[in-house]
């Protein structure tokens, strides 16, 4: 009796357990089958030590495994110390090297994209902004085989060739079934098919209606630049007690909260106060995404309620970001969204807010928004309203930080307080809709009203004071162009066409944009100013090559244009030099906004793969006329990486730049000259070693105030250079999987670009910066960056802040900042 009850309880524990049993046979490999072996990735050091080989090596197979990474393969073990043909004969029938368990797939994707974002901020004029943009992009996958033409362009370093290439080969084949069925996707490139495969899926998530969502916080301390612009506004901004309100600033923080529910449902909230502001809401923003499920040739694509983002064609009528990127193709990294988006990125500025919804009706594909928003703009002081606020706009501005009011009215009594916060309402009304001819080939129109509550008046001479007045020159001419809506009404209307056609392996994109600013007749016909811009995009699998032709017009004054330029608006104007401004915070203007600069001129670029060591990673040329006073622009740029062995890789960029070289008699004639060579190391478990050179150099003709000195007409003093170089070492290690350390160090003289992690520094001046950073997944669902940075600037015995100034023997010491970051995903 007592051996039937065992055996029946032993019959009903296995058929009970057979379920299980017969689900990890399928999972595991054939070697890992017999209980027999031993499993090297998830064995304990005990478990490892009682194999019949010596303790020591026994030790260095733990070692490797927790400092190296798992073992993908029997044959791994051979990288283990003290490993020999023989005790591998002895290990081969013991062991086994089963795939380890499988984390958070959103929390790995989301790490792994920020190896995308490095490369992204490597780029000359990146934004640590934009690159956030980019990551939310990423943080869901997406199901390849639902992913409309304008979502397959969205995503970075897809070209419309390689989205009409994938939208085809699923029409043939019914749809793309996994990776190895992507990379053989006629058409589709290398390139492409590399930076594609890691945020895409297969199949459609299961729709359990389960609440998901990520969580991130983030805080840091960082000044806006070491020695730029912008932190010389701020200083600006508070005169005498600057160096006090620099260094007991708060610091920014940021939280953002995304909500997933379904397939279908998702929301989003995001709280961000910058360095130096007061509320820790300081812009707030939020959205509800609805994506119907309903699929066919009539849908609604996407709802969005509260904040979103738009951008359309390339970027001449709408593209609502605060952030400007030089030389913004549309291809690479140059991406702008091409469908509608919630938006919780830190655009505030240009935010929109209202509603926008998303529509497919055969051929035809829409969108449609309107927006109800308070902005900020620099007022005239032309007599107060019922409200006792000024009557009239001169500009929109973007101010970082985003000063209180009692700053910007001058408590100290030396402002105008022309700056308002909140100063006028805007209400857009607009939309886009394209007709598809065939796949990856349509034309569309674009156009937009927005509506304020004041009338937009740019009145110049509120801006600079009496010396300024006499220092404009026709290099300041975009001052004078700007948008007055007197006599046409209190709006402002843009209007636009967009193409597109691609064949075989040839794209072909334009726009055209107008700016309707005549009160009597149509904006179609009339002459008012206007803006295109052509691009055709030839593609192979080892190379690339881009050729762009822009032509922007003086007038052309709209501020959510955000088309191919060199320059923003007011960059090399006179708003750059704050101490000939009224109100020294006007310098904010020259700084931070986005619109394009009027340019007229071609641009070109290729990326060829000359073999599997060398690669020409980017050639750009361009060569463009600066429509405000006709002057003559130069700009060329190499790019090039050798790998003559895999673990080691060679960097080069080479730039060159020049201005008026045409004009002699122009005393702002330059020519500036970049390199930076970088050598990169790739060591055991994915350690790396990184040395980097700077040289910089900035050459200037004479001025003739200077070099014509008393006794002789030329001393030649005034023609002088502003050289600057930098020499960087970083190394990371990664102690295992889940712990990385790096640390930096670098010494600088002049000014300096760079990116360290994910975050894009400026540095001008001389001094030394050390950073160290640690990032640790604390769980399978939670990731923390945690970084320091000192900064120890040389010595000056002045430094100049605005019109005071601050003196000492060391004015300009040690200089530490933090930034932490952690984020969670349920």
């Amino acid at each position: 009796m007592r051996a039937a009850v065992v055996a029946g309880l032993v019959l009903l524990g296995a058929w009970t357990a057979l379920p299980a049993v017969t689900d990890a046979l399928a999972a595991a490999p054939e070697s890992g089958r017999r209980s027999e072996r031993l499993d090297l990735n998830s064995a304990t050091l005990e478990e490892i030590e009682s194999l019949p080989i010596p303790r020591e090596l026994a030790e260095s197979i733990y070692d490797a495994r927790e400092f190296q990474g798992y073992f993908e393969t029997f044959y791994d073990l051979t990288r283990v110390e003290g490993m020999t043909p023989e005790w591998m004969q002895v290990l081969a029938p013991l062991v086994a090297t089963l795939a380890p368990p499988r984390r958070d797939e959103a929390l790995e994707r989301y790490d792994a994209s920020f190896r995308q974002v490095e490369r992204f901020l490597s780029d000359e004029g990146a934004s640590e902004e934009l690159a956030e943009e980019y990551l939310d992009l990423l943080r869901q996958p997406r199901d390849i085989n639902d992913m409309s033409l304008y979502e397959l362009q969205s995503l970075q370093n897809i070209t419309p060739i390689d989205a009409v290439a994938i939208v085809k080969a699923r029409a043939r084949m019914g749809g793309i079934e996994g990776s190895r069925q992507l990379r053989g996707v006629d058409g589709l490139s290398f390139w492409g098919y590399r930076n594609l495969r890691d945020y895409v899926v297969y199949e459609a998530p299961a729709s359990d209606w389960k609440l998901h969502g990520d969580v991130q916080m983030l805080s840091y301390d960082t000044p806006y630049s070491r020695g730029g612009d912008e932190q010389d506004i701020f200083a600006n901004a508070f005169l005498n007690d600057a160096a006090d309100r620099l260094t007991s600033a708060n610091p920014a923080v940021l939280t953002k909260l995304r909500l997933r529910l379904g397939r279908d449902l998702k929301a989003g909230i995001l709280t961000f106060r910058d360095v130096a502001e007061e509320d820790f809401d300081e812009t707030i923003k939020g959205f509800v995404h609805w994506k119907p499920p309903w699929r066919g040739d009539y849908r609604v694509d996407n709802v969005v309620v509260g904040n979103y983002r738009v951008a359309f064609g390339q970027g001449l009528v709408m593209d609502n970001t605060d952030f400007f990127l030089p030389r913004k193709t549309g291809y690479g990294f140059n991406k702008r969204p091409a469908t509608l988006q919630g938006d919780v990125g830190r655009s505030d500025a240009f935010a929109l807010r209202g509603a926008a919804v998303e529509f497919t009706a055969g051929r035809f594909h829409g969108t449609g928004f309107v927006s109800f928003d308070e902005k900020d703009a620099v007022m005239n002081p032309d007599g107060p309203d019922a409200d006792n606020e000024p009557d009239s706009i001169n500009r929109r501005i973007v101010m970082t930080p985003r000063l209180e009011q009692e700053v910007l009215d001058g408590d100290n009594g030396t402002f105008s307080g022309s700056i308002r916060r909140d100063a006028f309402e805007e209400t857009v009304v607009g939309g886009n809709l394209k007709y598809e001819l065939w796949p990856g080939t349509y034309f569309g129109v674009t156009g937009y009203e927005a509506q304020t509550d004041k009338p937009i008046v740019p009145d110049v001479n509120i801006l600079f004071n009496a010396a300024g007045l006499d220092r404009l020159q026709a290099r300041d001419s975009e001052l004078f162009a700007d948008y007055d809506s007197r006599e046409i009404g209190d709006f402002r209307r843009v209007v636009g066409a967009e193409f597109q056609t691609v064949v075989d392996n040839v794209a072909v994109q334009g726009e055209y944009a107008k700016l309707d600013s005549n009160p009597d007749g149509n904006v179609l016909t009339d002459a008012a100013p206007e803006a295109w811009l052509v691009n055709a995009y030839l593609q192979y699998d080892n190379l690339g090559f881009l050729a762009l032709y822009r032509d922007y017009d003086l007038g052309f004054d709209n501020p959510y244009a955000r088309g191919f330029s060199n320059d923003t608006r007011y960059e090399q104007t006179l708003l750059g030099d704050p101490f000939r401004l009224n109100n020294e915070l006007l310098a904010f203007l020259a700084a931070n906004t986005p619109q394009m600069k009027p340019e007229r001129g071609f641009f070109f670029s290729t990326r060829y793969r000359i073999s599997r060591k060398l690669t020409i990673t980017g050639l750009d040329y361009d060569q463009w006329t600066r429509v405000a006073d006709g002057q003559d622009m130069r700009r060329w740029t190499l790019r090039a990486e050798y790998q003559p062995i895999w673990p080691l890789r060679f960097r080069i960029r080479q730039r060159f730049s020049s201005r008026g070289e045409e004009v002699l008699g122009d005393v702002r004639r330059f020519k500036s000259w970049d390199t930076r060579l970088e050598a990169r190391l790739r060591l055991s478990g994915f350690d790396e070693l990184r040395f980097l050179y700077s040289a910089t150099n900035t050459q200037f003709v004479a001025r003739p105030r200077l070099s014509e000195g008393a006794t002789s007409p030329d001393t030649g003093f005034g023609q002088g250079a502003s050289p600057g170089q930098a020499l960087q070492a970083q190394f990371r290690h990664n102690v295992n999987e889940d712990l990385m350390v790096t640390f930096s160090s670098l010494v600088y003289d002049g000014f300096l670009w760079n990116f360290e992690d994910n975050e894009f520094v400026l540095l001008d001046g001389s001094g030394f910066r050390n950073w160290m950073l640690v990032r640790s997944r604390l769980s399978d669902r939670m990731l923390l960056r945690f970084k320091v940075t000192t900064d120890r600037l040389f010595t000056k015995s002045s430094v100049l802040f605005g019109r005071s100034s601050v003196t000492g023997d060391d004015v300009r010491g040690l200089e530490t900042a933090f930034r932490v970051q952690l984020d969670y995903t349920f």
